[in-house]
This record gives structure tokens, sequence and C-alpha cells, in this order.
């Protein structure tokens, strides 16, 4: 038992860093905007979509219309 809770810790702290690092990225406003106003949510949100795809619009869109990511 003790085990699982040191490894629930270590996922746990592992998953805040991750998200510290997408939140750390930066994002152009512009980005923001036209994702926000392509997708109909509010501009946290669509911050929040490009930092998880490190800026990437394209890749935002085609997710949200559920099309494979471009390879390569």
């Amino acid at each position: 038992m003790t085990q699982l809770r040191s490894e629930l810790a270590k996922q746990k702290e592992e998953e805040k860093k991750q998200l510290e690092v997408i939140l750390s990225r930066e994002v152009s406003e512009a980005d923001v905007k036209v994702v926000a106003e392509a997708l109909d949510v509010e501009e946290a949100a669509a911050k929040r979509l490009l930092q998880e795809h490190k800026g990437d619009v394209t890749a935002v869109l085609r997710e949200a219309v559920h099309l494979p990511q471009k390879k390569g």
C-alpha cells in the first residue's frame, strides 16, 4: 500500500510538472483570437488549447474537427 501511495504521489508530481510546462508556453494573441472565434470558445480556453499544442493553430483546429494530425 505504501508503494502504491508513493507511485501515485510521484505520478501526480509529474503531471503537475507537465502542466507547468504547458502553461508556460507563450502563444500569439492573434492566434488565440483566431482559435476562439473559429471554435466559438472563450479566449482563455483557446489559449490553453494552443499551449497544449505548442502554439500550432492548425493542430488545434484539426483536432476540433477530428481530423488526423499531419504527419512529419
